[in-house]
C-alpha cells in the first residue's frame, strides 16, 4: 500500500534572543511556507503542527531579503490557508501519525532548542519512516534527528546516511555561534557526527543545496526550501511508482494457497530444500572431487585445473563427475531436512516457545537443530561419496556398490562412523549459513532503505542470491577445518580406531595448516552454491505463492 498523500510540516515552538539580544528567533517563515506551497501544488494535503501548538515568527525571516512578493502577501493575509493552519495548528500529540506519508521539519535557529526533545513530532516522524514514507528537513531542521529512532532497527534514522543542514561556517559568519553554544545545544554538523551520519554541504553557505538519500531528504538553508520540497515530491512519486509496479507483479503471480506455518507450508519448504540442494551439489561434483582429493593428499594435483585435466584424460567426463550419485541422493535428503526443519524450528522457537528471544539466537538454534536431524540422512551417502572420491583406485564405482561394501565389511554402523565429524562440520556451517543469510538479507533491505514489499519478486530473489553468496563465504571459512577432517577420517580411519584417536593421529600428521588445504576452492564453491541454493529455494516458494525468506 502506498503511503498517504498527506504531509505534516513541523514547526518549532521555541523562541530565543539573537544578535546581542536585539531580535527574536523562532519559525523561519519561508522554510514552512515554501514547502507548503510546493506540496499543496503537487496535490498533497498539508498540515502544520508544533510540539505545543504555538509558534513565534523569526525576526530575520520577516525581512525583505527573505520574505517578499507573494510570500509576503500570504503572510500578511491572516485568512490565507497557510496562515489559518499556522495560527491554529494543533499539538503534535493530538495527531494520528498513520495519516501522513511525508514529514517535513521546517526550522529557524530556535528549532535547535526544542526539536531534540520534541517527543510528539519525533513520534510522527518515526511512524512515517516505519510505514515507508518520506522524512525530511531544511536548514536547522535536522535537530529533529537528535533523538529520532527507527522503530525497526532501534538506531538513529540518519545513522549511515547523508544529510545536509545549516553550516557551522554560516553560524560563525553571522556571529551567532557563541550565542547558540550558550543554549547548550548541538549544531547540525555536530549532531550528524554524533549519530553516525555523513554531513555534506554546497560550495557556498547560502547556495541552494539539498540531498536525497533514499527516503531521507534534507536541505541546507532557507534558499534550499523550494528545491528540497520539490525533491520530496519526486522521491514520493518514485516511491509510489515502485509500490504500484510491485503490486502489478503481485497480481500476476499466484496468490498464496498454502497457509503460513501449516503442515503444508513446512512440507513445501522441505521440497524446496530438495530442489535447492540436490541438483546444486551434484552440479559442482567436479569441484568437490578435486577438493576432497587434495585435502587427503595435497600433492596429488598441482592445481585444480591440473586435477580436472588429469581425471578427464584418464576417465573422461564421467570421471570428472565421479561420485555424483551419492552426492545427489545424500544432499537431496539433507536439503529436505535442513530447509524444512529450519522453518519448523524457527517458528517453534521464535513464535511459540521463546517469542521474546533475540532473532539471531532463534536463527542459530533453529538451524543447528535442523542440521543435526538432516545429517542423519546425509551421513551414509557422504561416507560412500568420500570413499569413492578419495581412494585410488576407487573404493567403489557406484553408490550401490559402495553401500554394499561398507555394510558387508563394517555393518550399518560403518555408514555412520563419520557422523560426529560431519556434525562438527555441518552444524556450524549451517548455523552460519542461515543466520548470516537472514542478517544479510535484512541488511540489504535496510541499505536499500525500502520495505521488502516495495520490491517485485525478481528483485527479492536477487536479494536472496546476494544474501546467499555472503553467507556462503562466511560458512566456508567456519566449517573448513572440519570438512578436511571428515574427508581424512572417511579415507584414513583404521578399523576399530575411535573417532577421537583418529582425529588426534591425523592432526599430529597434518598440523593446523593442513586443516586449511583447499580453502580458496571451497570459498568459490560455497559462495556460488549457497547463493544459488537460496535463490532456487525462494524461487520454489514464490512459485507456490509464498514469500521469499528473510527481510520481514
Amino acid at each position: 500500500m502506498s503511503p498517504p498523500r498527506r504531509a505534516l510540516i513541523a514547526v518549532t515552538s521555541a523562541n530565543a534572543l539573537l544578535m546581542e539580544g536585539k531580535h527574536v528567533t523562532g519559525l523561519f517563515i519561508a522554510e514552512a511556507l515554501h514547502p507548503y506551497n510546493v506540496l499543496t501544488e503537487a496535490g498533497f494535503e498539508v498540515d502544520l503542527a508544533s510540539e505545543t501548538g504555538k509558534y513565534t515568527a523569526d525576526w530575520l525571516s520577516l525581512q525583505p531579503d527573505f520574505l517578499n512578493g507573494k510570500d509576503l502577501e500570504t503572510w500578511k493575509d491572516t485568512n490565507s490557508e497557510f496562515r489559518k493552519k499556522l495560527d491554529n495548528m494543533p499539538k503534535a500529540s493530538e495527531l494520528d501519525p498513520s495519516k501522513y506519508g511525508v514529514f517535513f521539519a521546517s526550522a529557524g535557529h530556535a528549532s535547535l532548542i526544542d526539536y531534540p526533545t520534541a517527543k510528539g513530532l519525533q513520534n510522527i516522524a518515526a511512524q512515517v519512516w516505519a510505514n515507508g514514507g518520506i522524512v525530511s528537513s531544511v536548514c536547522h531542521g535536522p535537530a529533529i534527528f537528535a533523538n529520532l529512532i527507527d522503530p525497526a532497527t532501534k538506531e538513529h534514522i540518519i545513522k549511515g546516511k547523508k544529510i545536509t543542514g545549516f553550516t557551522t561556517e554560516a553560524e560563525r559568519d553571522m556571529g551567532l555561534e557563541d550565542t547558540i553554544k550558550s543554549w547548550n545545544v548541538e549544531l547540525v554538523e555536530e549532531l550528524a557526527t554524533r549519530v553516525g551520519a555523513t554531513y555534506e554541504r554546497g560550495a557556498g553557505v547560502w547556495d541552494d543545496f539539498h540531498i536525497v538519500d533514499g527516503r531521507l531528504v534534507t536541505g541546507q538553508n532557507p534558499q534550499s526550501s523550494v528545491s528540497t520540497a520539490k525533491a520530496i515530491v519526486e522521491a514520493f512519486e518514485k516511491l509510489v511508482a515502485d509500490i504500484m509496479a510491485s503490486s502489478v507483479v503481485e497480481k500476476v503471480l499466484p496468490k498464496p494457497k498454502i497457509e503460513m506455518y501449516s503442515g503444508s507450508y513446512f512440507l513445501a519448504c522441505g521440497l524446496g530444500g530438495i530442489v535447492a540442494c540436490g541438483p546444486t551439489h551434484t552440479a559442482i561434483t567436479p569441484l568437490d572431487l578435486v577438493k576432497c582429493r587434495r585435502q587427503v593428499d595435497p600433492k596429488i594435483y598441482s592445481s585444480n585445473i591440473n586435477g580436472w585435466s588429469t581425471i578427464y584424460r584418464g576417465s573422461g567426463l564421467r570421471g570428472v563427475f565421479f561420485g555424483w550419485s551419492p552426492t545427489f541422493v545424500g544432499y537431496s535428503c539433507q536439503g529436505a531436512g535442513k530447509y524444512g526443519f529450519y522453518e519448523v524450528f524457527k517458528y517453534l522457537y521464535g513464535q511459540k516457545l521463546f517469542p521474546n528471544t533475540n532473532k539471531t539466537v532463534v536463527f542459530l538454534g533453529a538451524s543447528a537443530t535442523a542440521e543435526a536431524i538432516a545429517d542423519l540422512a546425509l551421513c551414509p551417502f557422504e561416507a560412500i561419496k568420500v570413499r569413492m572420491q578419495t581412494t585410488l583406485p576407487p573404493f567403489a564405482n557406484s553408490m550401490r556398490e559402495g553401500w554394499s561394501k561398507i555394510v558387508a565389511e563394517e555393518g550399518y554402523a560403518g555408514l555412520y562412523k563419520g557422523l560426529y565429524p560431519l556434525w562438527a562440520r555441518q552444524i556450524p556451517y549451517t548455523m552460519v549459513k542461515f543466520a548470516t543469510f537472514e542478517k544479510a538479507v535484512e541488511g540489504i533491505y535496510g541499505y536499500l532503505d525500502r520495505p521488502k514489499t516495495s520490491f517485485n519478486k525478481t528483485e527479492q530473489l536477487g536479494v536472496s542470491f546476494a544474501g546467499g553468496v555472503i553467507a556462503g563465504i562466511c560458512c566456508a571459512i567456519v566449517s573448513h577445518p572440519a570438512d578436511v577432517m571428515v574427508s581424512k577420517l572417511n579415507s584414513e580411519r583404521k578399523a576399530g580406531e575411535g573417532a577421537g584417536q583418529a582425529v588426534s593421529r591425523i592432526y599430529s600428521r597434518i598440523g593446523f595448516a593442513g586443516l586449511w588445504n583447499g580453502l580458496p576452492v571451497r570459498i568459490a564453491m560455497l559462495s556460488i552454491l549457497t547463493g544459488s541454493q537460496w535463490c532456487i529455494f525462494d524461487s520454489f516458494k514464490v512459485g507456490l505463492g509464498l514469500p521469499t525468506t528473510g527481510g520481514h
